[in-house]
């Protein structure tokens, strides 16, 4: 029973140390990157294991109501298309879809309010900018 608790605070002392290596280390990327602000996460299929945000809001503050925050914004970019290309490849390559699998047989539910020149696009269109969907210019 006495070593129930020495192993517990050991595991807790490794994952402490584990996640301090990785704070260091993602620390060291945002400084080396001249990244003023970054938040990481490391997960599992079930559970969020570490979440951190390191930083600060301006390059060069060091001042406290500059530092980062986990409830910070950051805006995206274009990640959304690579990331979006990528499962569309793990989906693809899993068989569960095809390059030719059109994007309304995905999300059937939106066909009924689609454009009807856009109802036989495929991924392989979106993906390679080929589907000639017109810009969104209101709203």
């Amino acid at each position: 029973m006495k070593r129930l608790p020495a192993v517990f605070i050991l595991s807790l002392v490794f994952c402490c140390t584990k996640a301090q290596t990785l704070a260091s280390l993602a620390d060291s990327i945002r400084i080396a990157s001249e990244i003023p602000e970054i938040t990481y996460a490391v997960l599992t299929s079930d559970s969020i294991l570490v979440t951190n945000t390191l930083g600060y809001h301006k390059t060069g503050s060091q001042n406290e109501e500059d530092k980062a925050r986990a409830t910070d914004f950051f805006h995206l970019g274009s990640n959304t298309k690579a990331i979006t290309g990528f499962i569309a490849g793990y989906l693809t390559e899993s068989k569960k879809i095809t390059w030719d699998t059109k994007f309304y047989d995905l999300f059937p539910e939106w066909k009924v309010s689609a454009n009807p020149v856009y109802l036989n696009i495929t991924l392989a269109d979106l993906l390679s900018h080929r589907a000639r969907i017109k810009p969104y210019t209101s709203g």
